[in-house]
């Protein structure tokens, strides 16, 4: 915390006393690459309370995820250090779109039931197939059937997830071909303002699964650290064709509360608009 205290407190300095090179807008879409990752555990059927049959089950589930189109605004500024070199910052706003899709990948365990007397002693039982139908009751036991035949498939928007980012980069950059080809990398430091996920829940009176819209960042990384790469081809003094890279180096979910790695790669292509000084 203290070092990135002193590298702000440095970079402050350094800005104050550099000559602006160069004022930069952006607008851009942006295209999120997320790779497959599976995750692990443990799902015990019942609690283990004396007398009660549970079954420990080895689950794997498989996070798919699949990429829609967002998009990025922003502004730059580029510091000159050197006849062609600059260091580069701003602020940019980053809208992502995917669908997160689970599925399990694979599923282990013991062959049959386990029943548990409260002595730590464990009786292996026969594993049986379930029958019955699911139905529900009133607080009086009446049966209250669904209106609509009973259905466990997910909803088709289960899973859009969106997540709106501010941005600040740190990039070192130069010039070529007479400042018509403009190259800058480095880091970009994101910062979570939004989120929003449809899930999904069962209803009593249509007896379908239906979806309804979560807007929380609770289970997301607040922080998200970059690895950043954009080169812009100036077609006239002042406008041009921005493309970017974004490998980002934390995360999507906070992994201390879901466990889930996934991590973004983003891909941007926009217009950029220059004023040089």
């Amino acid at each position: 915390m203290k070092g990135s205290l002193l590298l702000f407190c440095l970079l402050s300095v350094f800005m104050a006393e550099a000559q602006i090179k160069r004022i930069s807008f952006r607008a851009a879409a942006n295209y999120p690459v997320i790779p497959t990752v599976k995750t692990s555990g443990e799902f015990v059927s019942l609690s283990l309370v004396p007398g009660y049959v549970s079954q420990p089950t080895a689950i794997t589930l498989k996070e798919r995820y699949e990429s829609h189109m967002g998009f990025d605004l922003g502004g730059t500024l580029d510091y000159a250090v050197a006849p062609r070199f600059f260091i580069s910052t701003g602020l940019n706003l980053a809208y992502l779109r995917f669908k997160k899709i689970v599925t399990i990948d694979g599923i282990s365990g013991n062959d049959g039931l386990q029943m548990h007397d409260g002595n730590g002693s464990v009786t292996i039982l026969p594993v049986g197939e379930p029958f019955g139908n699911i139905i529900d009751r009133d607080l009086n036991g009446n049966v209250t059937p669904p209106t609509q035949p009973f259905s466990m498939g997910p909803s088709e928007d289960k899973g859009n997830t969106t997540t709106l980012y501010l941005q600040v980069p740190v990039l070192i950059g130069t010039t070529f071909f007479h400042d018509k080809l403009i190259v800058r990398g480095g880091v970009s430091l994101s910062y979570l303002a939004g989120a929003a996920q449809y899930l999904d829940q069962y209803s009593y009176s249509t007896g379908t699964i239906e979806s309804y819209k979560e807007k929380s960042r609770d289970g997301y990384s607040s922080f998200l650290v970059a690895g950043t790469i954009v080169t812009t081809y100036m077609i006239t003094r002042t406008w041009g064709i921005d493309l970017s890279v974004n490998k980002f180096l934390t995360p999507i979910y906070d992994t201390n509360q879901s466990g889930e790695k996934a991590k973004y790669t983003t891909l941007t292509l926009g217009v950029n608009y220059s004023i040089n000084r």
